[in-house]
């Protein structure tokens, strides 16, 4: 039987694989170094690894100083923290965690839809002082609007999910518009100015990008119903936190839900703690018990394409 080439592969950050797919790299060829803290320097040189597997490593080190690499496989679905065209010039094999976060990402979405219309914040407050009180004439979340923009596969897994509560849907995406399952309508992203107006609950799946930054600022704000969530899913990037907090504060915008922010960990001076009408969650909305598995089979799954494909 033939010896499989031996390769060197990074494994950066906390994620590990279980005991048998160490062993199966092992047996596909990989020599296997670990990293937990991505920040730091490896204790073996860059230019012997042939494969990285990581979150945030390149946003800490150059890929140019890494001569042999072949394959990078990130364990986060954006792109923002790699260089990937210039990857791409260099012919490296790279691949995100597509689909990976898609269940507990629409969970999120739907738990903090529910949380907003049906007052559970005060109800949660008026448990803890004792106080028996009905909340009168409840919004019913069933007829409501929601607008997704950004139509990747995340929003692909919500719109079944949101259509199930009886939502409306309405899609926005730079290729619209087009159509898309589980959607009413989807719409360019020049045209989002048309359903804003109706937009009960508008939610950001947008990936951050050069063209992507600051998206959610003033002028859309001003354009939804004073009535309407915002929910943040995505990138803090895409979103002007300073337009984001004077529509929260003026009240032109009735509430907002946030996973993600410009800066993380959120700072102790950030408004969004004390804001009433703001759900701050810490970047965990991706968060399962089942990511480990996910994650372990799509990383085997490209490791084996990578080695077969580079072997021919």
């Amino acid at each position: 039987m033939k010896q499989a080439m031996r390769r060197s592969l990074l494994l950066a950050g906390p994620f590990r694989p279980a005991t048998e797919q160490i062993h199966e790299m092992s047996e596909l060829g990989f020599d296997v170094v670990t990293l937990q803290d991505e920040r730091q320097r490896p204790d073996h040189d860059p230019r012997t690894f042939h494969a990285v597997v990581c979150n945030s490593y390149f946003a800490h080190h150059r890929l140019a100083d890494h001569s042999r690499l072949e394959f990078v496989q990130l364990l986060s679905t954006g792109w923002d923290r790699f260089p990937r065209a210039e990857a791409d010039r260099r012919g490296v094999q790279s691949f995100n965690a597509r689909g990976v976060y898609n269940i507990p990402l629409a969970e999120w979405v739907i738990t903090r839809i529910f949380e907003y219309f049906k007052s559970s914040r005060v109800h949660y407050e008026n448990q803890k002082r004792g106080k028996w009180e009905k909340l009168r004439a409840q919004p019913e979340i069933y007829g409501k609007t929601a607008t997704v923009v950004g139509l990747g596969q995340l929003a692909a897994t919500l719109a079944p999910r949101l259509s199930a509560l009886g939502m409306r849907l309405f899609g926005v995406s730079r290729r619209g518009p087009f159509v898309m399952p589980g959607f009413d309508k989807v719409l360019n992203q020049e045209d989002i100015f048309r359903v804003l107006p109706e937009t009960d609950v508008l939610i950001s799946c947008l990936p951050l990008e050069s063209s992507t930054r600051d998206f959610f600022g003033a002028q859309i704000f001003r354009s939804l119903k004073e009535s309407s969530l915002f929910l943040n899913v995505s990138r803090g990037g895409v979103v002007d936190e300073a337009a984001l907090v004077d529509a929260l504060r003026s009240g032109s915008l009735s509430g907002a839900a946030l996973d993600v922010f410009e800066h993380e960990p959120l700072p102790d001076s950030s408004p969004f703690w004390e804001l009433q009408n703001v759900i701050v969650t810490p970047h965990d909305a991706f968060e399962s018990d089942r990511n480990h598995e996910r994650l372990s089979c799509m990383l085997m799954a490209n490791l084996r394409h990578y080695v077969a494909s580079s072997s021919r």
